[in-house]
């Protein structure tokens, strides 16, 4: 006898069916999805390395700027006790003046022990700049000592300004230009375009300072470009790692999509063969059963015949007609 399939089978294997392609499409949708993460994320990271590299490039090329410049500064040094000039800083733009302004006089030390030094003035000039003029005191950050000094030099914008404004300086008074001229109470001039070797030395004292600034910011910089990057390979790195777990995954669900359509792929199989198998027995049952009627029948008219012969009249009738047909 043949066993019929489990009850259900081929619905319930569709069904598993269904939901692993369902399972499959999803974990595809987010195999994509971590693939083209990682895909940015390569992309931030070599943008990172980039700027890091940039950064740093441009903090190496600062710091060399820092050593040469304090090279040069340390070659410009006065021996022996420390010029005043290491404690003065005049904006940018203003160091020849101020260089042209005390010339040899800010070679001198605050140290009263040095042979030349800058002491507490006596007395203070109460005298008014000219009109039209700017005490160098207000671009220059100096000891107090050289301040008296400072605030009787005018800042004049040209030279024509300064000659026009030269004959009416008070005594001790002085005339500054941004190209080191000098104008004195006293008549004296000096042309512009003289650098003194102050001057120079301010000039690189300001450009080391810039580049002391430039050369910590591009060091910080460098370390936040560090940290951007290190965070970018952090998140690479996750990423990859979820994007080879998705796959796994993925190729999980494709197994497992293969296996539960396998099964109802049987199911249905097993359920045709069981049906066509049943259908073949019913049809088989239903010639049985039209051959026994047939032969029923057929048994039925043989034995109306056998009856008719054991009747004399009938038995005589037959003979008859048999003869009739010979």
């Amino acid at each position: 006898e043949e066993k019929a399939p489990p009850a259900n089978a081929l619905e319930d294997a569709t069904a598993q069916a269904d939901k692993a392609r369902k399972a499959l499409a999803e974990i595809s949708e987010a195999a994509e999805s971590f693939k083209e993460a990682v895909e940015t994320l390569r992309a931030n990271l070599a943008s990172a390395q980039e700027a890091r590299a940039s950064a740093a490039s441009a903090e190496a090329a600062l710091t060399a700027e820092t050593k040469s410049l304090s090279g040069l500064l340390q070659n410009q040094s006065i021996p022996d006790l420390a010029p005043v000039l290491d404690h003065i800083r005049a904006q940018e733009g203003y160091e020849t003046a101020l260089g042209a302004a005390l010339g040899d006089d800010l070679e001198a030390s605050l140290d009263p022990t040095a042979e030349s030094f800058w002491g507490e003035a006596a007395s203070r000039s109460k005298a008014d700049l000219p009109s039209g003029t700017q005490p160098l005191s207000d671009f220059v950050s100096a000891p107090d000592q050289l301040l008296p000094r400072l605030s009787q030099i005018g800042f004049v914008e040209s030279s024509a300004a300064a000659e026009a404004l030269a004959p009416s300086l008070a005594q001790g008074q002085r005339l500054v230009s941004a190209e080191g001229g000098l104008w004195r109470w006293d008549g004296f001039v000096r042309r512009p375009g003289a650098e003194t070797a102050a001057a120079r030395r301010l000039a690189l004292k300001n450009r080391l300072e810039t580049a002391e600034v430039n050369r910590k910011k591009a060091s910080e910089a460098t370390a936040a470009a560090l940290a951007v990057s290190d965070l970018a390979r952090a998140d690479l790195t996750k990423a990859e790692a979820d994007e080879r777990e998705a796959q796994n995954s993925l190729q999980a669900a494709r197994k497992k999509l293969d296996e539960h359509q396998n099964a109802a792929a049987h199911a249905e199989r097993d359920k045709a063969l069981y049906t066509a198998n049943i259908a073949a027995k019913a049809e088989a049952v239903a010639n049985a059963r039209q051959q026994m009627e047939l032969a029923s029948a057929e048994l039925n008219e043989a034995s109306r015949l056998a009856n008719e012969i054991a009747e004399p009249d009938t038995a005589r009738s037959i003979a008859e007609n048999t003869r009739a047909e010979a």
